[in-house]
């Protein structure tokens, strides 16, 4: 059975804006203007969407033997609130390792697989262990992982599915724009193939799309940025792409203003692919496990409760 959108993936890349901020800080991208010719605005179009499928984005990771990604989320408001969050995946021949960082303090959640196996493991930080009361690993049907065959399964991997997400994103901004009476030329769409074959991909997503793509969580003194006009904000987005067709890196970077208030939000989620890995940086001895620090994840309707609960731990509601 195909699982490309599991609950775990929305609720370990969705969280409200509420952490510290720290690192990864960058200047806000601005959008290339896009050709105002018709004929080269078209070209732009159609390689930007030729580009922004999902297969077709991810079809260079899939072909990689190895290579550790980040995933990040960064998130600075005017009154104080703050987010830093972020992934590392480890991905050697079928195997993986997913390591969170920057949440709040014990509620970490990491994600290991062997290649050939097929179960998927959990580790699940102290406060999901006291507040659910299960042991500190989980382990779980493992998902159909032939990114070779199929890329798009690269996005249950944690760090990758940033990129998912924002892909998502951007095919939700085209769709917001098409089914309105805006105009779809607001939306920038630039395409630069430099000397050595690599490819510059410069584009914008509304923070509605975002949202939609559960990519951000507006709660608290934040909900002030719900509104029509904030939602409808285009972020710049830019991709990276090298020569061999692997996407190094995905972001989008800018600043949300609430209107009639103060509040403002400068925002940064993004993907990159920073090196390779080796099989002993993956390396878990799952087998030494006692059976008391091991359980059974539920499946089904039952694991969307699972997942749901701990959502709702990550934004403070329980």
């Amino acid at each position: 059975m195909r699982t490309e959108h599991r609950p775990m993936a929305k609720v370990l890349t969705a969280a409200v804006a509420l952490l510290a901020l720290a690192g990864c800080s960058a200047e806000p991208v601005q959008p290339y203007a896009a050709a105002e010719h018709q004929g080269l605005r078209e070209f732009h179009i159609d390689a930007a969407a030729e580009y922004l499928e999902t297969d077709e984005l991810l079809a260079g990771i899939g072909q990689l033997e190895s290579y550790t990604a980040v995933g990040y989320k960064h998130g600075l408001a005017s009154n104080g609130a703050q987010l830093n969050n972020q992934h590392t995946t480890k991905y050697v021949d079928g195997s993986y390792l997913s390591l969170e960082q920057g949440i709040h303090e014990g509620e970490t959640i990491d994600v290991y697989h062997v290649a050939g196996s097929d179960r998927e493991y959990y580790l699940f930080g102290r406060v999901y262990q006291e507040k659910m009361d299960i042991a500190p690993w989980g382990h779980t049907a493992a998902p159909r992982m032939q990114p070779d065959a199929h890329p798009s399964d690269a996005c249950v991997l944690s760090a990758v599915a940033y990129a998912c997400q924002l892909l998502r994103a951007w095919h939700y901004t085209q769709e917001h724009f098409e089914a309105s009476d805006e105009n779809h030329d607001d939306v920038p769409l630039h395409l630069q193939r430099y000397a050595n074959g690599s490819v510059l991909l410069t584009t914008a997503v509304t923070v509605g799309s975002m949202v939609e793509a559960n990519l951000w969580v507006f709660g608290g003194d934040l909900e002030q940025l719900v509104t029509d006009e904030t939602l409808d904000t285009l972020v710049p987005m830019r991709v990276w792409i090298n020569s061999d067709g692997v996407v190094l890196k995905m972001e989008a970077n800018g600043t949300v203003v609430a209107p009639d208030t103060d509040l403002e939000m400068e925002l940064q989620v993004g993907f990159e692919i920073t090196g390779t890995a080796t099989q002993d940086e993956i390396s878990v001895p799952i087998e030494n496990l006692e059976e008391e620090n091991l359980f059974e994840m539920p499946e089904g309707s039952e694991a969307n409760d699972f997942w749901r609960t701990i959502e709702l731990i990550r934004i403070g509601e329980l």
